[in-house]
């Protein structure tokens, strides 16, 4: 048979099939035999074809190159390498590159996003001769403008266009379902460590390659939170010997090694766990001083040569009771999807087999889930911190919550006077400055129970360290739990960001676009501030519905950061007219925060903090800034229909009247204003008034839609017919101003004479 010929060219060969075989792919080092090639006959003329794929991601058409070279030359498409591309554009990503071409495109990259002091890094394959990933991460080191230090990182992916065919730089990562590739250092096709160290951190790993040459450096893109979005299965496949795993030293850094060892713990590589809890806060090895400090680096040095050569080397070993407990995977009835309980990632059967083949030596991955009596199948998601995570039930529901409460932080009593000095400079009213320390209690002890209002915090100065607010809560409430977004993720069509979510930072909300634009995000904080349910829109998934507890703070430099009338009631709206302060005063906030038990003291202040008093239903107060807005975001459009409007004029001599935004334009053009409907309509909707969705039939050319700012449950019950009986239409002649009832029998007189009219010619 032709398949037994094809089998013979290959290592480590298993048949799956009559006319199936799986191997190991000589175009990478692969110890997991991740290539498949099937031998598949013509419908047409019986003649055989060979198909081969590499679900480790090699180029298909090496593989056909390679098998030429063997002597087998028919190819057919029945095994198809599934191209990743992008919905929106329908661009082609490119994992992997000609060397030669891969040149000439990081050339490109520099020259088009050169930065001052980036690390620019790309990722290879191990046994990879002729293709490298063509995957760069830009970094570098920067102040925030409150002072404290902090890393911008940028992804540049390569991707092919749809109609040119050319290759491009994108400024984004890698699309969603494709594994990210981890970094490393050290290691070629000539130098083949049999070591390997594994940080947390690219930073860390460029310090420590100066140090160790010897032995291979490795990191991932995206830090503490982002382990499981690495394909780790390709640092196994690089065979080391040894591989040391060196934790950040603070608890986060600590759980993602932990699950890092989980990851590898398939290989037959000895894998050591470092105890880096000797060293400072926060320590890694770019903590590791450079030659420009010799006496520092030495002593640091022969510190770490300690940890690696001495006892402080412990051989890892996994809590398999405690993995156990918690599933890698559950099914969701009603979304028809897998779901990894660590990341949240959904998967379709299909997605889940592709991921759990290479894991568990096998293609029956889904029908071995659905008949293991210890897998978890549920009806829903939700997330609910007044419950316990994992299963629960709601009536003959099954439901699994997310929500995993945050490990405990120390309290500390102490002293809090740089975080109270820090309010008074950013609230110097005594009331108002109370009003936010009980909201951020509030949030602390019960965060659970929403706030059905968001703190605006805006100032004209740039970095007087409105943000830090949020920091400090992030810091109790738990990372993963906090989302810090801005105006278009808002106001996207996805809202995947609202799963999981306590509290949200919208920063630099700013008013931006035509008026009806900016109502639509108003709109859309409205829901999020005092809806109890949110509905989750994620991309290609079904909606779902789950417990909305999320809390908002919204930042702003813009003098106009969002419009408001006089009833809106969700916006506490604060302003800081201070100037930012020196550098010296926001190092030494942090300073006392993070090494010097400030936030336990703070956490122990916010938890004791009196907030019996403290409605989160309430309407917050009305502030001067609150008021200074609304006048401030008033179009003129709004000016005039506000005067007639507190002036009972036309058309609002009634306050439970039916209004037509079709007619109310033709009239306000008459007088020489020319607002759009979406304008009126928009002003209507701010101001108290509901559309009835009810076309009055007026003329045979006119059924206006109409309005109703009062007794609108008596007006939804009546039928159009009879709507128009109640309803005055606006008419302007050369003479006056009046209202026409629907049978235009009488004239009534909305303003006094022609000289009030005036006023508006």
């Amino acid at each position: 048979m032709l398949i037994d010929e094809v089998a013979s060219h290959f290592e480590r060969v298993k048949q799956i099939g009559p006319n199936k075989i799986m191997c190991a792919c000589p175009l990478h080092a692969d110890n997991k035999a991740s290539l498949i090639i099937s031998v598949d006959p013509d419908k047409k003329d019986g003649k055989e074809w060979v198909n081969p794929y590499c679900f480790a991601g090699c180029d298909t058409k090496e593989l056909k190159n390679l098998l030429r070279d063997k002597g087998f030359n028919r190819f057919g498409n029945t095994i198809k390498r599934r191209s990743i591309k992008d919905p929106e554009s329908g661009d082609t990503f490119i994992p992997r590159l000609p060397i030669k071409l891969f040149k000439e495109k990081r050339d490109q990259l520099v020259n088009e996003f050169g930065w001052d002091n980036v690390y620019m890094y790309h990722y290879i394959t191990p046994g990879a001769t002729n293709h490298e990933f063509s995957h760069f991460i830009t970094r570098k080191d920067i102040i925030l403008s409150d002072g404290t230090k902090d890393k911008e990182f940028r992804p540049h992916t390569l991707w092919r266009d749809k109609d040119t065919k050319e290759y491009k730089w994108q400024r984004k990562g890698q699309p969603k379902n494709f594994l990210r590739n981890p970094y490393i250092v050290n290691y070629g096709q000539k130098h083949k460590p049999k070591a390997c160290f594994i940080h947390e951190g690219e930073k860390a790993v460029d310090r420590a390659r100066s140090l160790y040459k010897d032995i291979a450096h490795v990191t991932w893109q995206g830090g503490s939170l982002a382990v499981n979005k690495t394909d780790w299965n390709q640092i196994i496949d690089f065979a080391f010997e040894t591989i040391y795993l060196i934790p950040d030293n603070d608890e986060a850094g600590r759980k993602a090694m932990n699950t890092v060892a989980d990851k590898l713990l398939n290989s037959d590589t000895e894998i050591y766990y470092v105890d880096t809890s000797s060293m400072p806060p926060r320590w890694d090895f770019g903590d590791i001083p450079g030659p420009d400090r010799p006496e520092e680096k030495e002593k640091m040095y022969e510190k770490v040569q300690n940890l690696l050569v001495e006892a402080q080397i412990i051989e890892w070993r996994p809590d398999t009771e405690k993995k156990n407990n918690k599933p890698e995977f559950i099914y969701i009835n009603g979304m028809e999807r897998f779901m990894n309980v660590e990341s949240g990632q959904f998967l379709t059967e299909k997605g889940y087999k592709r991921k759990m083949t290479p894991v568990l030596k096998h293609g029956r991955a889904h029908e071995e889930f659905f008949t293991d009596p210890n897998s978890i199948l549920v009806d829903k998601i939700t997330f609910d911190p007044t419950k316990p995570p994992g299963v629960i039930k709601d009536g003959s529901m099954t439901l699994w919550n997310s929500y995993i409460p945050p490990e405990d932080i120390k309290r500390i009593p102490g002293d809090v006077t740089l975080f109270l000095e820090h309010m008074e400079y950013l609230i110097p009213d005594e009331l108002t400055k109370k009003e936010v320390i009980k909201r951020m209690a509030h949030i602390v002890q019960k965060p659970h129970i929403k706030i059905r209002s968001i703190l605006l915090l805006f100032s004209e100065a740039e970095g007087v360290g409105k943000t830090t607010l949020f920091l400090i809560l992030r810091r109790f409430l738990g990372k993963k739990y906090c989302k810090q977004l801005n105006q278009r993720q808002i106001m996207g069509e996805f809202n995947e960001w609202a799963m999981n979510c306590l509290l949200i930072a919208i920063e630099e909300i700013a008013i931006k676009g035509d008026y009806s634009k900016r109502t639509t995000s108003m709109d859309i904080l409205k829901t999020v501030i005092s809806e109890d349910t949110i509905t989750i829109n994620i991309k290609n998934e079904k909606l779902f519905t789950i417990p909305n507890h999320i809390n908002g703070f919204a930042f702003s430099n813009n003098p106009r950061p969002i419009t408001l009338t006089k009833l809106a009631r969700r916006y506490h709206i604060i302003k800081c007219d201070q100037l930012a302060k020196p550098p010296e005063y926001y190092n030494t906030l942090w300073n006392w925060l993070e090494k010097e038990e400030g936030f336990e003291k703070l956490y122990d202040f916010l938890m004791g903090y009196d907030i019996s008093d403290f409605n989160p239903n309430a309407e917050p107060p009305k502030t001067v800034a609150f008021f200074d807005l609304v006048d401030a975001t008033q179009t003129p459009l709004d000016l005039e229909l506000d005067s007639l409007y507190q002036s009972n004029s036309w058309p609002f001599t009634d306050k439970s009247c039916l209004i037509s935004p079709r007619h109310l334009k033709d009239a306000l053009t008459r007088i020489k204003i020319n607002p759009s409907i979406n304008q009126i309509c928009d002003w209507l909707g701010k101001n108290g008034f509901v559309n009835l969705e009810k076309q009055i039939e007026w003329t045979n050319d006119q059924k206006p839609t109409v309005w109703a700012n009062g007794e609108v449950d008596k007006w939804k019950e009546l039928k159009p017919k009879d709507l128009r009986n109640f309803y005055l239409q606006p008419v302007v002649d050369k003479d006056q101003f009046y209202f026409v009832d629907a049978n235009q029998m009488k004239r009534v007189n909305a303003l006094a004479n022609l000289e009030t009219l005036s006023q508006y010619t």
